[in-house]
């Protein structure tokens, strides 16, 4: 089991979203895992097994998922770890799982898009973002999360949960956003990025140039105006010509209006040389002719900071330009801009009515509040970094006097009088 699929489990049982009794399947041990894999500590609270189709180490019954041996909704929780890759007929497994799930019961399920081929004891299928979503259709409430490269993600995970009229969602939503709000973006693999089925607006993918580095006080935007209502996402191409740095990077979206929309921090460690990275935003309902600006910068950063983003000369009219300390550079940011449709549109990837397709995805109800929580955190966040990069830069130049610049260390702590 890697650690970030194991972290991922651990933050959604701290918000006691598994209702028992909890099946595993394809909890087998393997050698070398037989205690680190181990997840039954965090499922004390219920009646919990282990399935596999191989006697081992975490087994408690043996058995195929493609046909399951338990009732029809008999069961509050099904875990997926790593398994659907090992799997032949995934998506007569998951007609499976859904069978045994019980109203308000959840599916947990994590696999590999970008892994090598590992035998155990066979290895058939590589998921996309789409395919999970799919694999969970009947389920309305669902999540599908991503990390790594936005367009070849190493792990996908999903989130699901088996609704009735009986069982309301807005505990589950208010558990998955827990459980991301406590993810470490710092952690193994990176950040956690959403893999809703969006429709791609703008486009820019051809990378000819790179921007200047994101060295101290740098701010590098790209303008464009919006040709469809929904904007909820952008991609950015970045680069990283040389080694790792453990500064952070803000990316801050604004409307025509100048009201920061949405905020990501990350570290620039985290960026890889070639790899898209998203910032998400709740979906702009009226957001078709606006113009909506992409500022990046590096609140804590120095003159070694070695990351960039990639650029284009190539003409593509996006209705605004790129600028680097407020300059027009020429071309564009390698972005690209996503929109969630209109429910019930041609275009909605979520409507998908009749038995045979499952049923359309419900909405967090509370997603835009949440947006804007996680937004100020970054922008928060962002002004801490800038205020201890100001300190070091102080004490640097007063080092000679001892002085210690009292109105810096008291603006990082955020209140009161300097501490001596």
């Amino acid at each position: 089991m890697r650690p970030n699929v194991k972290q991922f489990v651990q933050l959604l049982a701290e918000t006691a979203v598994f209702p028992a009794p909890v099946v595993d399947i394809g909890s087998l041990r393997t050698e070398g895992q037989e205690d680190y894999a181990d997840l039954r500590p965090y499922f004390t609270a219920g009646a919990y097994a282990g399935f596999d189709m191989r006697h081992g180490a975490g087994v408690d019954c043996v058995g195929t998922i493609h046909r399951l041996p338990l009732a029809t909704a008999s069961v509050g929780t099904v875990i997926l770890l790593d398994t659907l890759e090992h799997v032949l007929e995934p998506l007569a497994a998951m007609e499976e799982v859904t069978r045994v799930l019980r109203p308000g019961g959840v599916v947990v399920m994590s696999s590999h898009m970008n892994f090598p081929i590992h035998a155990h004891p066979s290895d058939y299928w590589r998921f996309t973002p789409m395919m999970f979503d799919h694999l969970m259709r009947a389920l309305a409430s669902r999540y599908v999360l991503v990390q790594g490269n936005v367009e070849n993600p190493h792990t996908v995970f999903g989130i699901g949960r088996k609704t009735s009229v009986e069982t309301p969602t807005d505990d589950f939503h208010q558990a998955v956003r827990n459980a991301r709000d406590a993810w470490n973006d710092e952690s193994f693999g990176g950040c956690l990025f959403p893999a809703d089925p969006l429709v791609m607006d703008v486009e820019q993918r051809v990378a000819d140039g790179q921007l200047p580095m994101l060295s101290a006080g740098r701010t590098i935007s790209q303008t464009f105006v919006a040709a469809r209502d929904g904007l909820a996402r952008i991609d950015i191409l970045m680069a990283r010509p040389a080694g790792p740095s453990m500064r952070h990077l803000l990316f801050t979206v604004r409307d025509d209006h100048g009201d920061d929309i949405a905020a990501m921090r990350l570290l620039a460690l985290q960026v890889v040389d070639g790899e898209w990275l998203t910032v998400d935003l709740a979906p702009q309902p009226s957001s078709a002719g606006r113009t909506y600006e992409l500022v990046v910068t590096c609140p804590d950063g120095d003159a070694d900071l070695v990351v960039s983003m990639k650029s284009s000369k190539q003409a593509i009219d996006i209705g605004g330009p790129l600028q680097v300390d407020g300059e027009d550079v020429g071309g564009t940011l390698c972005f690209k801009t996503f929109f969630r449709p209109a429910t019930g549109t041609a275009l909605d990837p979520w409507s998908q009515s009749g038995e045979a397709h499952g049923v359309a995805r419900d909405t967090d109800p509370q997603e835009e509040i949440w947006h804007r929580a996680r937004m100020q955190a970054a922008i928060d966040s962002a002004a801490a970094d800038n205020a201890a990069a100001e300190l070091r830069a102080l004490k640097s130049a007063e080092s000679a006097a001892r002085v210690e610049p009292a109105s810096v260390w008291a603006r990082i702590r955020g209140k009161g009088s300097p501490r001596k």
